[in-house]
């Protein structure tokens, strides 16, 4: 039986009221190399200046929702997109002033490990002037690639510190 998006824990609280969403890097500690902050910083640079704060925010709190489980269902937001390991995809839209952009954070989840949820790879979609055939090539290119990199860094647990680990997504605390 395949996978449904309704069953991501992206859509079910957690009892803990907030899972750790970790994003994947090479070492647990600050010397390692966060690919999705990487990834997340490159393509903030392609936006005009005033969007750039927006657009981080906007990933940021839409993980942290995720991490919540408070995504709405009734969103197109998430899709079970590769098996061995399973990769899910985490629909990112963001608004222009002109035109929408569609960014993807591909992640794993595993309610019993620790962390549950990580962040393995984000990009924008390619959709201009290419056919439906070369987006497909390039997007399950994109998916390959955060398998691999899933697979290759599972064994230190993706960079992942049991206590105040600086790679996983935050929301501030209100005072």
């Amino acid at each position: 039986m395949g996978r449904n998006a309704k069953d991501s824990l992206c859509y079910r609280h957690s009892d803990s009221g907030c899972r750790s969403f970790h994003k994947c890097n090479t070492l647990a500690s600050c010397a390692g190399r966060c690919f999705v902050d990487d990834e997340v910083a490159s393509a903030r640079l392609t936006l005009p200046i005033g969007q750039q704060h927006l657009f981080t925010q906007y990933i940021k709190s839409v993980a942290c929702a995720a991490a919540r489980g408070d995504l709405d269902v009734g969103e197109d937001r998430i899709v079970p997109s590769a098996t061995q390991p399973d990769i899910w995809e985490l629909r990112l839209p963001f608004q222009m002033k002109d035109k929408k952009q569609q960014y993807r954070m591909y992640y794993a989840e595993d309610e019993g490990s620790n962390p549950p949820m990580v962040a393995i790879l984000f990009h924008l979609k390619e959709t201009e002037e290419l056919t439906v055939e070369e987006q497909d090539k390039r997007q399950n290119k994109r998916m390959h690639e955060a398998q691999e990199r899933w697979k290759l860094y599972r064994d230190i647990q993706w960079g992942h510190s049991e206590q105040n680990c600086i790679n996983c997504f935050k929301e501030r605390k209100m005072r």
